[in-house]
């Protein structure tokens, strides 16, 4: 369990779990799946040296 918060302006995410905290980007495609895809940055492997991450989600948008 966690929380996040999103600046749009930016297109960028964070996210925090318990006492880890990670900042990503955001993309969304919308063809032909809709799917998010957030892009993290941090050391994966534990070799000293930051790794890319990305992340894919398929979504549903919510209608209000």
């Amino acid at each position: 369990n966690g929380t996040y918060t999103i600046n749009s302006k930016e297109n960028k995410i964070n996210v925090k779990f318990g006492v880890l905290s990670r900042e990503g980007f955001v993309r969304i495609f919308t063809s032909p799946k809709k799917v998010l895809s957030i892009e993290f940055t941090y050391d994966y492997d534990d070799d000293e040296k930051d790794d890319s991450v990305v992340t894919l989600y398929n979504y549903e948008p919510t209608k209000n």
